[in-house]
């Protein structure tokens, strides 16, 4: 790790081009440094940290009296608006990109029940478009997740404008994957895990860079949670979230010294594409106010999460009007 534990992991050697990158544009941190987002309740696993920045809200509990069923999977937080709503109001063509299931905690329901197409394992073996070593740990490994984007991009000639969301999974623990067809000399450890997708990444954040979209297309690099591989991290690393926000104009007096959770990211994502508020969900726009990290502070958050809420129950009921 660049400087050692004081260092917020994972940034540092293990990413160096990701790290660049954050440098060069905008990177929320809770110091002078390079940092990231902080981790509270109901947001430290993927499909939870999934809905909070998409909807603003933790994933705290499930409706206590169903719980989880069949029908709460397949309209996930059916009548909860989150971003995918918003967009879709405003003409947005939207595709979620990823080499796993989706069948898999409920994403392909949260995801589908809020106006975003699903492409995954299932996808793109029904359409008989993978050739060659596509496997991965997990899936299809990211750099073939990737060159599919890039045909889509390619190809893609609709008026609408649109959103990419693109899941990576070659880091997940335990060990990670390493893609040595495209990290030629990588051993198979789970530090050459995090530099391959370093440079998967960043190699399509260059590619983007470099193609007809690159003048009024911002690109966001988020981090899901804290990485859960165990005994690799030493005890007095303070850990937080990556965070890029690339091709956006952000005042860079607003990002250092802050405290912003995966609630706040969902204004940002709508701050990138030109849509101001201040509010939406638990998220409190960093560009504009103070975060309830901020005014309340980690632990008092903490709890106010933990306290049931009619509202967060009514999100699990189904909405006729998407039906």
């Amino acid at each position: 790790m660049r400087g050692g534990a004081s260092i917020y992991a994972p940034f540092g050697e293990l990413i160096p081009n990701l790290t660049q990158l954050a440098l060069k544009t905008n990177n929320f941190s809770s110091t002078n440094a390079l940092g990231g987002i902080t981790q509270t309740i109901g947001t430290g696993w993927t499909i939870a940290a999934l809905i909070s920045y998409n909807c603003a809200i933790p994933q705290t509990q499930l409706p206590y009296k169903t719980g989880y069923n069949n029908n709460v999977a397949k309209y996930y937080l059916h009548s909860a608006v989150c971003l995918g709503d918003v967009l879709d109001s405003l003409g947005y063509r939207q595709i979620m990109f990823q080499g796993t299931s989706a069948d898999f905690a409920a994403t392909r329901g949260f995801f589908t029940s809020h106006k975003i197409e699903m492409r995954d394992d299932k996808y793109f073996q029904s359409h008989k478009i993978l050739q060659g070593n596509f496997q991965g740990m997990w899936g299809i490994k990211d750099s073939v997740i990737f060159g599919f984007v890039k045909d889509y991009l390619q190809t893609y000639t609709d008026s609408k404008p649109f959103v990419l969301y693109i899941s990576t999974m070659d880091t997940h623990h335990p060990d990670g994957f390493v893609d040595t067809q495209y990290c030629q000399g990588f051993e198979k450890t789970f530090e050459n895990a995090v530099r391959c997708s370093d440079k998967i990444i960043s190699d399509f954040v260059m590619w983007v860079q470099n193609s007809k979209f690159k003048d009024n297309t911002s690109i966001i690099i988020l981090g899901d949670h804290k990485s859960m591989k165990q005994n690799f991290f030493p005890a007095n690393t303070k850990r937080s979230i990556y965070n890029a926000f690339i091709g956006t104009h952000f005042p860079q007096e607003k990002l250092k010294n802050r405290l912003i959770s995966h609630f706040d990211v969902t204004l940002l994502f709508l701050e990138s594409l030109g849509i101001s508020i201040e509010s939406f969900g638990l998220g409190r726009n960093p560009l504009r106010s103070q975060t309830l990290l901020e005014s309340l502070g980690e632990q008092n958050l903490a709890q106010e999460l933990k306290i049931p809420s009619k509202i967060y129950e009514s999100f699990w009921n189904l909405n006729p009007k998407k039906l």
